[in-house]
C-alpha cells in the first residue's frame, strides 16, 4: 500500500529538499517504488538539486490542464521519479487537483513523498492535507526548532501524524552550548523524534554540482531513517 509523505519546515534553509531527496535515492535503493514531487510552487529548485532542469519541460501544471501526460512530466532520476512544482506562481495547483492526482498514480508506488515549502502558508496547508505522515524538520538552532513547535501543533490539530528530523547536527556546537542537545529539542517541538542527520561538508559540495551525496555521514544517516520508515527498528546515531 502507498504511502504518502510530507516533509516540512517553519523556516528556510533548514535543508528538508536535501533530506527528501536523499530519501527517494534510500527508497528505490531498497527496492521501493518512489515518486518524489517538487510542491514549492513558484519557488521551485529540486529540479536544479537533481540535475534535470535542462531537460525539465513540463511540470504539475502542465499535467493538471492537458498540456501532457502523466508520463511526459516525470523524470526519472536516481532510481526515483520526480515531477517537478510549476515554475510560476499563477500556475500552482490546487488541493482537489493533487488529490485527484494522487488518487490515480498511488496503485504505482510504494511512497509518494511531497517537498512542501518553508511555512505554514497556504501550500503547507494543502500539501499536510493530503499525506499520510509529515516529517517535520528542523535544525539544532532556537529559531528553527521554535518554529517546529509551531508546525507540530498546527499539524497536531488537524490529526495528521508527525515525525521530527533534527538535520545539521553538529555534536561540537551541542558541547559549546551553541546549538540546543537533543533532548531540549523533543521537548520543546513537541514532536516524536525519527531521525538525527549529521551536517556533512559532502552535502554541500554535491550541492553546488547538481547531484545528491549518496555517500557521507548524511546519506547513512537518511538510509537509516529510510529503513524505520519501513518498519524496521534501526536506533538512532547521534
Amino acid at each position: 500500500m502507498c504511502e504518502i509523505i510530507t516533509i516540512a519546515s517553519g523556516k528556510g534553509g533548514v535543508g528538508k529538499s536535501t533530506v527528501i531527496s536523499l530519501l527517494a535515492a534510500a527508497l528505490s535503493k531498497q527496492n521501493k517504488k518512489v515518486l518524489l514531487t517538487d510542491m514549492d510552487q513558484g519557488m521551485r529548485t529540486l529540479d536544479l538539486m537533481l540535475g534535470v532542469s535542462k531537460n525539465t519541460v513540463f511540470d504539475l501544471y502542465d499535467i493538471m490542464t492537458g498540456n501532457c501526460t502523466l508520463e511526459a512530466a516525470i523524470h526519472k532520476t536516481n532510481g526515483f521519479d520526480f515531477i517537478p512544482a510549476p515554475l510560476l506562481l499563477e500556475h500552482a495547483v490546487t488541493q482537489e487537483q493533487m488529490s485527484e492526482l494522487l488518487l490515480k498514480i498511488k496503485p504505482n508506488y510504494d511512497y509518494i513523498l511531497l517537498d512542501c515549502p518553508a511555512g505554514i502558508e497556504s501550500n503547507f496547508r494543502i500539501v499536510t492535507s493530503i499525506c499520510d505522515k509529515t516529517l517535520i524538520t528542523v535544525t539544532p538552532d532556537s529559531i528553527s526548532v521554535r518554529d517546529g513547535f509551531f508546525v507540530g501543533r498546527i499539524l497536531k490539530k488537524q490529526n495528521i501524524c508527525s515525525r521530527l528530523i533534527i538535520n545539521k547536527w553538529n555534536k561540537k556546537l551541542v558541547k559549546k552550548s551553541i546549538y540546543k542537545n537533543i533532548d531540549e529539542i523533543i521537548d520543546e517541538t513537541a514532536v516524536q523524534l525519527i531521525a538525527v542527520i549529521p551536517e556533512d561538508k559532502e552535502v554541500k559540495i554535491c550541492g553546488a554540482k547538481g547531484i545528491l551525496a549518496e555517500k557521507g555521514k548524511t546519506y547513512e544517516a537518511v538510509i537509516r531513517l529510510s529503513k524505520r520508515l519501513n518498519g524496521e527498528e534501526i536506533p538512532i546515531v547521534i
